[in-house]
């Protein structure tokens, strides 16, 4: 009995230190899950606040923008309606000047046609002159052809003839010397015909180059001479016609070339004024750019931060998921344990209700021999001997009935402890 007892003590101290350290862990998590949850709101509402005032800021940057695009293309319009007025009247002018000067140059050109009518036929008496060299050239080619066969059917015949008298005269060694002496004469004068024939070649072909450059030097003096005629002839007239004219048109030309260089020197103006504009809109939005930039960079910064803590949440999730369900492998244990103790609970009760079953047997029996053999004292001893031991039976039942019920109150507290925490984890 007093080790069950000392068994029960020491499982009852487990429970109570295992449910302390519990309770402590689960109040260190709930308070570190409340601090994390408002900070985390915080946090999404100070990055809520930022964004809308990006959001604010990045619409008046638009609206600032939209507005020196309007001023710069209401510019551009009034700049091309001045110089299309300018075009019109500079344009009108200069076709009106051209105009006379086409007509002058068109009389002029008429009398340049009749030079070219001149010089053309001029042209073409030393085109004829050309024709008559190539035919001169057609000629010596054809003569050369017929010298050049003729000779060929000359030495033909010899060899021929030779070739005969060698068949015929073909019994003495001296007859076949004499005629391959011959032979050997005949090639040489056949390779000095080639020679000949080789040199008459080059001496036309040199002959035509000469004739082609003397062709070519005469069409390139035709052609300046021709160019000199009418380039003095231009100048003449134009010395002649065009002196005055032209002294107005440039006259013309400066003053529209003047009133050109104010038209440009206004729109500089108006140009430099404008980008010193721009230049300033595009300073302060490339300042609000880079703030932007930085508070988007900041904003990046809280975001990760915020997925830190998201993720040292899920960290935290995860945790008290474990830990639920170390809770819930303890609550096993311990209802396995309960179930456990009320099946020895059970069975020591049997075990005393046959103890005490045969106690009291013991004792009725010990009663009769009581009567028969010992003293009514002894049987008084014995008798409240009997009585302590049933006291103390029954003050094992009251223990164990309480050990039970602290054990249930434990489990279910240990449980509503497990529902709290799932409760806060959903929420």
């Amino acid at each position: 009995m007093t080790k069950i007892v000392v068994r029960e003590k020491k499982l009852l101290e487990e429970a109570r230190e295992n449910y302390k350290l519990l309770k402590e862990r689960f109040v260190l998590l709930q308070a570190e899950n409340e601090q994390l949850k408002n900070g985390f709101e915080k946090n999404i509402e100070i990055v809520r606040e930022e964004r809308e005032t990006l959001l604010t800021e990045i619409d008046e940057a638009k609206d600032f923008i939209t507005n020196i695009i309007t001023q710069v293309e209401f510019e551009q319009e009034k700049r091309d309606e001045m110089f299309n007025e300018f075009k019109t009247t500079t344009v009108a002018d200069l076709q009106n000047v051209y105009q006379e000067q086409l007509e002058q140059l068109t009389a002029e050109l008429t009398e340049f046609d009749v030079l070219t009518n001149q010089n053309s036929a001029e042209n073409e008496k030393l085109s004829k002159q050309c024709t008559n060299l190539m035919k001169q050239l057609t000629v010596l080619e054809n003569e050369g052809r017929t010298r050049e066969n003729s000779m060929k059917e000359k030495y033909e015949m010899q060899i021929a003839e030779l070739s005969r008298k060698l068949r015929e005269n073909h019994k003495g060694d001296e007859k076949i010397g004499h005629l391959n002496n011959e032979l050997q004469l005949n090639r040489i004068e056949m390779a000095a015909l080639k020679d000949d024939i080789a040199k008459l070649k080059k001496d036309k072909t040199i002959f035509m180059e000469q004739k082609e450059a003397e062709l070519r030097k005469i069409r390139d003096e035709l052609f300046t001479v021709t160019r000199e005629k009418m380039d003095s002839e231009i100048a003449k007239k134009s010395c002649e016609l065009g002196i005055q004219r032209e002294r107005n048109l440039r006259n013309e030309i400066s003053k529209l070339e003047k009133d050109k260089m104010e038209l440009y020197s206004q729109i500089r103006n108006k140009d430099f004024t404008k980008e010193s504009e721009i230049t300033e809109a595009t300073a302060h939005m490339e300042a609000q750019i880079q703030s932007l930039e930085k508070k988007l960079t900041d904003m990046m910064l809280t975001v990760r931060n915020l997925q830190k803590e998201k993720e040292s949440l899920q960290k935290f999730e995860s945790e008290n998921q474990n830990l639920k369900e170390k809770l819930k492998n303890e609550c096993q244990i311990f209802e396995q344990k309960i179930h456990e103790m009320d099946y020895k609970i059970l069975q020591q009760k049997r075990e005393t209700e046959e103890k005490l079953r045969q106690l009291e047997f013991e004792r009725d029996h010990a009663e009769k021999r009581a009567n028969d053999v010992i003293t009514k004292s002894k049987a008084s001893i014995y008798l409240s001997q009997i009585e302590k031991l049933k006291e103390d039976l029954q003050n094992k039942d009251d223990e164990i009935v309480n050990i039970k019920s602290h054990y249930r109150s434990l489990l279910s507290k240990m449980k509503r402890a497990v529902e709290k925490v799932e409760e806060k984890r959903d929420f």
